[in-house]
């Protein structure tokens, strides 16, 4: 096997290339494998740096360097570097990340772009080659083992069993007067969500338009109850002005929310028919957005009262 670094496809916008890097390629379950974005920007181009989460698809970041800016073929490359610990094996997906940068350049049109990395797909694996348990290593059964010793007096078992009742009846009493267990918290009640419609409907296949409309009213509730913006209710262009400029959302995160919901609306009212990997993709950025979102404490309730 190769010892390259797993790379997604170069992304370009005008004068800025950028492309994500895993190492190593097929990270295994116990492995902490770096994540790197590498970005390639031309002399007078000012690029914002992404901003990542605690989480990165079905990965925590434990770390993160930045080595020193490098000038590659005329341009300016950076590079940022995470280090990952897997949390599931299987195929996880890393989606695109908006890098954002002023067109500064004596020629150039002086506004301001967003470049998208490529998705990367990367398959987490629990063994290595040759570590997966086997069931020819087993040892033999041992043979059956006669228990010493006469059969006891009934004695102490009548009072063991009369303490073992009484033991009963005091938990069930206590059981009785157990406190209500607590409501769900905004992410549980989101995953329960998401789980039931799963349950319906694991990859979008049975009916990819009902998937997609419940898949989105999933991040939009998880939104209005950690934010108090009234997503359900408001279209995509609606919802997107409101969250212009508001603390719970930057500017990467805002721009991967319009990418998502964008995209959706297009399945939902486009008729447009997604390729399986784009309903993985979708599923993926939805769960991180829970992930995102959940990190933020819940909205007060509004104050009640009559108006001065």
């Amino acid at each position: 096997m190769s010892d390259a670094p797993l790379r997604s496809k170069v992304a370009e916008k005008g004068p800025v290339r950028a492309w994500l890097e895993l190492e190593p390629a097929a990270p295994r379950l116990s492995d902490e494998p770096w994540l790197r974005i590498v970005i390639e920007a031309q002399p007078g181009v000012v690029v914002e740096k992404p901003r990542f989460g605690e989480l990165v698809a079905d990965f925590r970041i434990r770390d993160f360097r930045e080595p020193a800016r490098q000038t590659v073929d005329g341009r300016e490359r950076t590079v940022q570097e995470y280090r990952l610990e897997p949390l599931a094996s299987g195929t996880q997906v890393v989606l695109p990340f908006p890098i954002a940068f002023d067109d500064r350049r004596s020629d150039g049109d002086g506004l301001r772009h967003v470049l998208e990395t490529e998705a990367l797909t990367i398959e987490v694996t629990s063994f290595a080659d040759g570590e997966a348990p086997s069931l020819a290593s087993l040892e033999p059964a041992e043979k059956p083992v006669a228990l010493p010793g006469p059969p006891l007096p009934w004695g102490p078992f009548a009072a063991g069993g009369g303490a073992l009742a009484l033991l009963l009846a005091l938990w069930l009493r206590r059981r009785g007067r157990r406190p209500a267990a607590p409501p769900p918290t905004p992410l549980e009640l989101a995953e329960q969500e998401l789980a039931a419609l799963l349950a319906r409907d694991p990859d979008g296949s049975h009916d990819v338009k009902r998937f997609y409309v419940e898949l989105t009213a999933i991040v939009r509730r998880l939104i209005e109850r950690t934010t108090a913006v009234r997503a359900p209710e408001q279209t995509t262009p609606e919802f997107l002005r409101a969250i212009a400029g508001h603390p719970a959302f930057d500017a990467a995160s805002g721009a991967r929310l319009r990418a998502f919901l964008e995209a959706a609306d297009l399945v939902k009212f486009g008729g447009q028919r997604p390729a399986p990997e784009a309903i993985a993709a979708s599923l993926a950025r939805a769960r991180d957005f829970l992930r995102e979102l959940a990190l933020r404490p819940a909205p007060a309730p509004a104050a009640t009262g009559a108006a001065p």
